[in-house]
């Protein structure tokens, strides 16, 4: 008595046809110039089933041919076994890209932990909102845990005196112009600190910042100590402007 045939499924005629490129594994014809059989490796007369790994993409010429034999070239499931072996090594990347991406979030997790509760730390009794948080994660995202715990420690050293909500608000506001200050050389970064306080100490007016700006990056490019100047510029060694200027330009 011969074994009853089951009917194959769209679904599984369609993932056999897409493994198998839409290619007669037999003759090599494609479709749509054939039309395309699922073919049993094994046939159903013999006890095959209907698994994608029984089944085979045949054209029709190529299946009406084979009958119900077995086949003798071994071709066809090597391909298979090659086609499952690959599947597997691929799950298996997988498997490890996901372990991989749960410990980048894992320790980016303890990044931003570590971030917020140094910038709570800072203020008594005040903690970040959800809001807030979400600031600090883009930041660090951005420019890293290291710059934006350095930009946490400059800023609320500069803004934050009585550890009241508004300075809280106000540091957290600030922290991006840090983080990209931060960011930049070492030198633009002295040159900026230097313009920043000689805006403070001459802010009479504003004309002479774009030339003092050239001026000091022509210092520091002649071989000018940025590090001294802005020791000088803070001990307020100079008295106006123009000793400044000339000091700038290297003239005793």
């Amino acid at each position: 008595m011969s074994a009853k045939r089951k009917s194959l499924s769209k679904a599984i005629r369609f993932e056999v046809f897409k493994r198998d490129n839409f290619t007669c594994q037999y003759c090599g014809n494609k479709a749509p110039d054939v039309i395309l059989e699922c073919d049993h490796i094994n046939p159903v007369s013999k006890g095959g089933k209907n698994e994608t790994l029984n089944l085979i993409t045949s054209c029709k010429s190529c299946n009406r041919g084979k009958s119900n034999k077995l086949l003798s070239d071994r071709s066809a499931i090597d391909k298979q076994r090659n086609q499952i072996e690959e599947l597997n090594k691929r799950e298996e990347q997988f498997k490890m890209l996901s372990e991989w991406r749960d410990q980048v979030n894992n320790i980016f997790e303890r990044e931003l932990n570590f971030a917020i509760d140094a910038l709570n730390n800072c203020f008594d009794n005040l903690t970040l909102n959800e809001k807030g948080s979400k600031k600090i994660e883009r930041l660090i995202k951005k420019h890293g845990l290291e710059l934006v715990l350095k930009s946490i420690t400059q800023v609320t050293s500069k803004y934050n005196h009585e550890g009241s909500v508004e300075e809280f608000e106000f540091c957290l506001k600030k922290m991006p112009v840090f983080c990209t200050m931060l960011s930049k050389p070492q030198h633009v970064q002295d040159i900026r600190y230097i313009l920043g306080v000689l805006k403070r100490q001459f802010n009479n007016s504003w004309s002479w910042s774009n030339e003092m700006e050239e001026h000091l990056y022509s210092f520091h490019n002649n071989g000018g100590d940025l590090a001294e100047l802005k020791e000088q510029v803070v001990g307020d060694e100079f008295y106006d402007l123009g000793s400044l200027f000339k000091h700038l330009r290297f003239e005793e």
